[in-house]
């Protein structure tokens, strides 16, 4: 027995027919937690290398998704109509972080003879970019649902981290407090808009 499915990629119009195993290991696969290949086998009661197979043809389909874990181990995941892959994910944000590196090595490379206000507002907004690069890819991390990370996330991070360390390595002791309380009133700043935010819905909701 065959079942049709849309297509993701190319054109969402066309009908894919799955076969029974196919349609089988489709049901199986979660959109969020995602399951390993021993999950899968232990799920499905299916042959190992049939498994494999049309795994590899439901990917190819574009209805789910595999990405790899820490120690090698893959995770698959159904895909969702409307977003995208992790795989087009990752690479937009890796993109995003060269441009961030960039743009910082120019900045700081561009300091000569400035004012002590141009050296503290260059380095307080690098080390702010970084930082919430930094945040973001934490969140990531902290919402994945499945028990074991991915791999490209943790690389990610870690690229991050040498990045920050390698920025701080050119700031003084003096102009460290500095940069430190400009970047704690961005947070403060922060702190006052929530507290005006719940300000704000404790008086909706005594109306």
């Amino acid at each position: 027995m065959n079942y049709t499915w849309d297509r993701m990629k190319d054109d969402p119009k066309f009908q894919i027919k799955l076969n029974k195993h196919e349609k089988k290991l489709y049901d199986v696969v979660p959109e969020h937690s995602g399951l390993n290949l021993l999950q899968i086998l232990e799920k499905t009661k299916m042959n190992k290398n049939t498994t494999k197979k049309y795994l590899d043809r439901l990917c190819e389909y574009d209805l789910i998704e595999v990405v790899e874990l820490k120690q090698g181990e893959k995770a698959y995941f159904k895909r969702l109509k409307g977003t995208k892959s992790f795989s087009q994910s990752y690479l937009e944000i890796k993109k995003d972080f060269e441009i961030r590196k960039s743009i910082i090595r120019d900045s700081l490379k561009s300091l000569n003879n400035d004012t002590p206000n141009e050296i503290i507002f260059v380095y307080s907004k690098c080390i702010q970019l970084l930082f919430s690069f930094d945040n973001g890819v934490k969140f990531t991390i902290s919402s994945n649902k499945h028990k074991k990370l991915k791999k490209q996330w943790l690389e990610l991070e870690k690229e991050n981290q040498e990045l920050l360390d390698e920025v701080t390595t050119g700031i003084n002791n003096k102009l460290f407090y500095v940069i430190l309380q400009d970047i704690l009133k961005s947070d403060n700043d922060n702190l006052d808009q929530l507290e005006y935010y719940n300000k704000t819905k404790q008086k909706k909701s005594l109306k």
